[in-house]
């Protein structure tokens, strides 16, 4: 509380005048104590501030008379002070001030104004020890006292503020396993270290405790799971020494990819029609796209073909044409393709499937997502025409087709029937007539 305290003997010099009216009082049987001109203190300021705080603490020394004014106008007539600031643990600036000081007006205080910076929480007691000389006008009264006064303030403790959460990039390509370098940020107005969580782990910690300063830490977050579209919310926050606990500030991390895709979708059929045999293969147009959402973010979002496979019963009457392996795809990009059927000597429907391997959901350039169509052909020996059946019906053969057996007969008689005319005409041609006489 103001006020003081302490107080102990001090040399006093007395007029006569003083004298008698001292000598009077005791007589009239007044305390000895009534009879002096003495000095007080007090010092005002807050009982409570927040850490970091710079605080304004006002001293104010007045000389006082006796309670009956037995020595009027009493005055200061010069002095010093000394400001002492105790508790566990100490403000942050200098503990305490020395000055000296002047003289006062009769009847008049001395003020002075101190700051003191706060930068750790905790309980302190400001302390203000004067000495002056203390005087008086008529009768004159001239000595030395002393006055004491303490207050105790409380200093709170103030959380941290995290200023910055940043990542090294927003996006992740999907099924990569890939991971992202963060930095943090936090201030502090006390003399604590501050350390980092982000989604509740340990993210980093700064051990530099200077008030007010900004503290940094760096740590890696992922890998990161999950498909193309899929969004990862980040929260971080910071802790000071006295588990404080700050704001939080947040990142979202999306995770891209490519998106495979053709005129066929992503799987099903492809017929390549009705090829004849010995006739020209029928050509099928297949567009391979990059379809994601994404945009283009190079590595991130590229499509690679890294290989296309043709397998099946009748996998060699199938060709997949103008692939090259390992072809990249950005985003939007399409690669011109064509399935190739050719038929056989064996009439009907043929079938095999293709393969593409990719690295959609894998690292670029790596195995991933695969993708598969099944290929339909039809192999016919004869040309095909429309038939007069109404429109919408089945074309029909021109002619029949001989059986495997009748077939081979008539290619040995159409052969020996051939070398049989070749040498009729030989032996009915006329002779050359004779160079020799």
């Amino acid at each position: 509380m103001d006020g003081f305290a302490g107080r102990r003997s001090r040399p006093r010099w007395f007029s006569l005048a003083s004298t008698a009216a001292l000598l009077a009082l005791l007589i009239a049987g007044e305390p000895a104590r009534a009879c002096v001109v003495y000095l007080t203190a007090s010092i005002s300021g807050p009982t409570t501030v927040y850490e970091g705080s710079t605080v304004t603490w006002t001293a104010t020394l007045t000389a006082v008379s006796d309670p009956a004014g037995h020595f009027p106008s009493p005055y200061i007539s010069g002095g010093s002070f000394n400001w002492t600031s105790t508790g566990s643990p100490l403000p942050g600036s200098t503990s305490g001030y020395n000055q000296s000081f002047g003289s006062s007006a009769p009847g008049a205080s001395l003020s002075f104004d101190r700051t003191f910076t706060y930068n750790q929480n905790g309980t302190f007691q400001q302390t203000l020890q004067a000495t002056a000389t203390v005087k008086s006008g008529s009768p004159s009264f001239s000595g030395t006292d002393s006055a004491c006064v303490t207050k105790t303030i409380t200093v709170l403790n103030v959380p941290p503020t995290l200023t910055g959460f940043a990542l090294t990039g927003n996006q992740v390509r999907a099924g990569a396993g890939q991971t992202l370098g963060a930095t943090l940020a936090a201030t502090d107005p006390g003399a604590d270290t501050v350390s980092f969580t982000v989604n509740g782990a340990f993210a980093g910690q700064s051990l530099d405790a200077t008030p007010g300063a900004t503290r940094t830490a760096g740590t890696t977050v992922g890998p990161f799971a999950g498909p193309r579209g899929t969004e990862h919310v980040l929260t971080a926050q910071a802790k000071d020494s006295d588990n404080a606990l700050s704001n939080t500030l947040q990142q979202t991390v999306n995770v891209v990819g490519p998106q495979f895709d053709t005129n066929y979708g992503t799987s099903g059929i492809i017929d390549a029609g009705t090829a004849q045999w010995l006739g020209d293969p029928t050509i099928t147009p297949l567009d391979v796209t990059n379809a994601t959402p994404d945009g283009n973010l190079g590595g991130l979002t590229d499509l690679t073909l890294l290989s296309a496979v043709i397998a099946g019963p009748d996998a060699s009457q199938f060709e997949l044409l103008y692939f090259t392996p390992g072809t990249v795809l950005a985003a939007g990009e399409i690669a011109h393709l064509a399935i190739q059927f050719t038929a056989s000597a064996i009439e009907g429907a043929k079938t095999a499937t293709l393969t593409f391997t990719t690295d959609q959901n894998a690292p670029l350039g790596q195995a991933g997502d695969q993708f598969v169509f099944d290929l339909t052909g039809y192999s016919a020996l004869v040309p095909l025409v429309p038939s007069h059946d109404p429109p919408g019906q089945n074309w029909e053969p021109t002619a029949e087709i001989p059986e495997p057996s009748s077939l081979a007969a008539w290619l040995l008689i159409g052969a020996g029937g051939a070398g049989y005319a070749v040498s009729r005409a030989r032996r009915m041609s006329p002779r050359a007539p004779s160079t020799r006489e």
